[in-house]
Order: structure tokens, then C-alpha cells, then sequence
């Protein structure tokens, strides 16, 4: 008979190595958002966070390491939620799209994932290499889309081109992210449109099923 091994309470030490990390990574979101990954100096990180600059490298080898850990961490976490959500089939599709779409729209566009995507995507158009494992993950989530969408039996250019379905929730966080101030825009009014013509143009049938 196994015993069932029980996690020990964190030390206050770990609490405190944790609670500095955490800082560290909120503190480079913020440094890489406002500068760039390459103006970017591990100095202003550690100042951002209230911390000595040797205290980064007891918890990341360099720059790339933060940059990488607070993107992964973040994301990698949300396309899993998506892909998880996608594989609910007891549910209709349209449902499981919509309820996809959620971490992108609380807020109307405006959190701390949402945050890390655009700086992702300013970074991706000049250094490829340093995004890829985030592209990475975008088309493994691709992927699955494209397969729930022919399990239901569409076709079409949605099917063939799964990322009109991301495409509008990629647009919305990057304009609330560059326009909001100017000109806010209703991303959870326009997903709702786009993913009803968009599957309606496929020919799915939307039945009496809740959409919310």
C-alpha cells in the first residue's frame, strides 16, 4: 500500500526567495515593456525591483533567462488552459471558443498575460529567436483548433486558416495595448462577432447552446 506523499510547508526563506523572484519578474515586464529586450539592462531590473543586482543571479543566469522565464511561466500556462479547454467535447464548439477566449478578454484586453503577448510580439518582429518558444506554443494551440474544428465535421477556409479564429483576439490586445487611450475598443464585442461569422460562414451549427 502506497502512502500518499504530503508537500512540506514552504520555509520562510522559500517565501522570501519567492516573493523576490516574483518582484524580479514584475519588475522586467515592466523594464522590457517600457525599453525593449536590447536597451534593456539587467541593472534597471534589479533597481525596478528593489533588489541588488547580484540578487537577479542567484535566481536567473542573464537577461534571456528572465525574459524567457516571464514569458513561458505566463504563457505556457494559458496555452495549456486553451488546448485543455478545446478538448472539453462534451461541450459545442462555439462554446469551447468562446470560452477559450476568456484570459483575452478580462479586462477587455488589459492584464498581465495580455501585457506579455504584446511584448512578445514587438519583440518577435526584430528577434525572431528570442520568441520562438512562444511561437512554438502558438502553433501547437493552432494545431488543436484546426483538429476540434474538423471533428465537428467544418470546412473551409477557417478550417484550413485556424488563426482567423486567434486572430481577432491577438488584434484586440495589441490595439488596447498601442490605441486605447485614443480609441478603446470592445475586443469581447468584436471576438463575439468575428467567431459567429466566422463559424457560421464554415457552417456550424450553433443550435440552442449558451454562448456566455
Amino acid at each position: 500500500m502506497s502512502e500518499t506523499s504530503v508537500r512540506p510547508e514552504p520555509t520562510k526563506r522559500e517565501i522570501k526567495n519567492e516573493s523576490r523572484r516574483k518582484a524580479i519578474l514584475d519588475a522586467a515586464l515592466e523594464v522590457f515593456s517600457a525599453h525593449g529586450f536590447a536597451a534593456a539592462r539587467v541593472e534597471d531590473i534589479a533597481r525596478a525591483a528593489k533588489v541588488a543586482k547580484g540578487t537577479i543571479y542567484i535566481h536567473f543566469a542573464d537577461k534571456k533567462d528572465i525574459f524567457n522565464t516571464l514569458a513561458l511561466e505566463d504563457l505556457l500556462a494559458l496555452h495549456q488552459s486553451i488546448r485543455a479547454m478545446l478538448a472539453r467535447t462534451e461541450l459545442p464548439l462555439h462554446e469551447r471558443l468562446w470560452r477559450m477566449a476568456q484570459p483575452f478578454l478580462q479586462n477587455n484586453g488589459v492584464s498581465r498575460s495580455m501585457q506579455i503577448i504584446r511584448l512578445i510580439h514587438a519583440e518577435g518582429l526584430h528577434n525572431p529567436l528570442l520568441v520562438r518558444p512562444y511561437l512554438e506554443q502558438i502553433v501547437s494551440t493552432l494545431t488543436a483548433l484546426q483538429h476540434h474544428m474538423r471533428e465537428v465535421g467544418l470546412s473551409g477556409p477557417v478550417c484550413e486558416h485556424p488563426q482567423l479564429i486567434m486572430a481577432p483576439l491577438i488584434q484586440g490586445v495589441l490595439w488596447q495595448g498601442i490605441m486605447g487611450d485614443l480609441a478603446p475598443q470592445d475586443i469581447v464585442g468584436a471576438y463575439r462577432a468575428n467567431l459567429d461569422a466566422l463559424l457560421t460562414a464554415a457552417g456550424y451549427s450553433f443550435g440552442m447552446s449558451s454562448q456566455g
